[in-house]
């Protein structure tokens, strides 16, 4: 026998019930884009200044640009990625582990901050 205790039973149609689930399914299948940071942002995730980003973008932080008008885009992803093969350690994260000591698990879980 099942007991049901503080639950609420909802009567809903079939076609109620149809859309929900494609809803639900709808979301639970699409493409998860990474969310995209401006230059003050990332400069901010990553403990450093505007100039500092400034500085390595020419040097090869990932970003991306549409068109000349446009401001630099920047992936958490991305940027991690590159700081953790062009760094002993993640800046503004200094209890990060060294690069020789990196792997992909440690890239992962940067994916999830």
């Amino acid at each position: 026998m099942h007991s049901i205790s503080n639950s609420t039973l909802y009567l809903v149609t079939r076609d109620e019930l149809s859309s929900i689930i494609q809803e639900a399914v709808s979301a639970a299948v699409a493409p998860r884009v990474p969310p995209v940071m401006n230059k003050k942002e990332i400069a901010a995730y990553l403990g450093k200044s505007v100039s500092w980003v400034d500085r390595w973008m020419k040097r090869g932080l990932p970003f991306e640009k549409y068109d000349e008008k446009s401001y630099p885009e920047f992936t958490k992803v991305e940027v991690d990625r590159w700081i953790c093969e062009h760094f002993q350690k993640v800046p503004g994260q200094a209890n990060r582990p060294e690069r020789q000591e990196l792997d992909q698990r440690d890239v992962v879980s940067l994916e999830k901050v």
